[in-house]
């Protein structure tokens, strides 16, 4: 691994399967030569099956946890380290292979990382953790490509960060921050042509959903004047180190050719967010004050709720409500 950590896969003596994290070189160092001693010292080990073979394995993967030297996520950062290597190459894979400039945020261990390192590519990493910002400053600092960057995502300039008008946003997001992440993304979307990340299953569905679902919402709307998405992996609890305790997937959002507004982006968050305030009741009712009063009471598309609206409709709302605005300065 590229954080001098190390993923080792263990077997109980019924097969059944340990991924355990060793946190540094040293600790790995002497995972491999207690490894070998255990096998030197059982002559038949040398020759017998795969089941002698990986029971020394089982005792030292048990002792390496009891003495603590497996990575270590944080509560407070909303840390849940992917350990499923399939997941991790199969979301590394879903990036543009013609990106030249890559974002992962919060690499963590470096599941992801050590797969991003192999592309041909300007690569920045958003770390937050102190320990694993100074060890992979540490580890790539002879790489010209690459750039570490210690600080919080959302607290950023991400124009600091990239002038691709291209660039990829990749990784396996806390859950806590995740829908913030999609949008400093639109904010930013002259930036960011794709994002490729983990999110909790109940958000993933939020972000993609379509107009007529239940899980449309302002993070739908907003993130697709810019963007379209879909779930391209479905992720469960035991493909984490901690497991969180609900399932998570994988989205791909992909920048529109044409992400031009056709209203203000100030009026539109405004109304969006207005109409699913109380997104049970009718526009009638929640776009008061934003829509004029004989529009609201004779035009029947107000006696629809937020959820049945699409995209073109949204953005007449927001032409409205910025035209009555300009026309009434009691609002």
């Amino acid at each position: 691994m590229i954080l001098n950590a190390r993923i080792v896969q263990c077997f109980d003596d019924n097969f059944r399967s340990y991924t355990v994290y060793i946190a540094n070189r040293d600790a790995y160092s002497d995972f491999l030569l207690h490894v070998n001693l255990c096998l030197e010292s059982n002559e038949d080990s040398k020759r017998s099956n795969r089941q002698n073979l990986c029971q020394p394995l089982t005792a030292l993967a048990l002792l390496l946890c009891i003495h603590s030297t497996m990575v270590k996520a944080k509560k407070s950062l909303g840390q849940h380290f992917l350990k499923n290597s399939h997941t991790a190459q199969s979301i590394v894979d879903a990036v543009n292979p013609l990106a030249k400039s890559i974002i992962e945020i919060g690499p963590g261990p470096g599941i992801l990382t050590d797969l991003l390192l192999t592309r041909d590519a300007a690569l920045t990493f958003v770390e937050k953790d102190d320990m694993f910002a100074e060890k992979l400053a540490n580890s790539t600092a002879d790489m010209d490509n690459v750039k570490v960057v210690h600080a919080d995502f959302l607290k950023l300039d991400l124009s600091d960060l990239t002038s691709d008008p291209d660039t990829s946003l990749v990784g396996n997001f806390p859950y806590n921050i995740s829908s913030q992440i999609v949008f400093r993304m639109v904010e930013y979307k002259h930036l960011f042509s794709e994002l490729i990340g983990m999110f909790q299953l109940e958000m993933a569905k939020r972000v993609v959903a379509s107009p007529g679902s239940k899980d449309y919402g302002v993070i739908s709307v907003l993130t697709q004047t810019a963007y379209t998405g879909q779930i391209i992996i479905h992720v469960e609890p035991g493909q984490f180190h901690p497991p969180p305790r609900v399932n998570s997937a994988v989205i791909k959002l992909v920048r529109r050719e044409d992400y031009t507004l056709p209203c203000s982006e100030k009026w539109l968050r405004k109304v969006v967010k207005s109409a699913f305030g109380q997104r049970r009741k009718m526009l009638r009712n929640t776009l008061k004050g934003y829509i004029p009063h004989e529009l609201l009471i004779e035009d029947k598309l107000f006696t629809k709720r937020p959820e049945q609206l699409s995209l073109d409709l949204f953005y007449e709302l927001a032409r409205i409500a910025e035209d009555h605005y300009n026309s009434n300065d009691e609002i």
